[in-house]
């Protein structure tokens, strides 16, 4: 398995993510060597390597939490999570998207599934982008359901 870390040094949240996939990775058990770590310090690049913004957690080549859209400069990303927006996803939602990148489909290991607050959320997989909610729902989204 192949894992790459985009960032930008400029980027307040890579650390964090880097710390987070590092202790995923562990706790699924995967034999990865180490993280790629790939700097992207340049619009250009980041057109280049197609970074939706900084971090981007790649298996594979294959973004772990695809972005709805592409952006065309550096950009902070981010990610919903149970408590809200963050810069980087959890450690829950990476351990959910390493299982679903090598085909394994293992329960989270911190609990039984998605939390309450996580069901109204978009699931690991899901666009990276912010959705409009009133109170933590989306209006017209039933609990359990998948956000666009």
């Amino acid at each position: 398995m192949d894992v790459e870390l985009f960032y930008f040094t400029g980027c307040p949240n890579w650390h964090l993510a880097k710390e987070r996939l590092s202790e995923a990775v562990t706790a699924v058990g995967h034999s990865v060597p180490e993280i790629t770590l790939r700097a992207v310090e340049t619009d250009e690049e980041a057109r280049a390597f197609r970074v939706p913004g900084s971090p981007t957690i790649r298996v594979n080549g294959h973004d772990l939490f695809p972005a709805a859209a592409e952006t065309d400069c550096l950009a902070c990303r981010v990610y919903p999570t149970p408590d809200g927006l963050s810069g980087a996803p959890t450690v829950d939602q990476l351990i959910q998207a390493l299982n679903g990148a090598s085909g394994q489909h293992r329960p989270l290991l911190r609990g039984d599934g998605p939390t309450p607050a996580f069901r109204n959320r978009a699931r690991p997989g899901a666009p990276a982008r912010h959705v409009p909610t009133i109170g933590g729902l989306r209006p017209g989204v039933e609990t359990g359901s998948i956000l666009p």
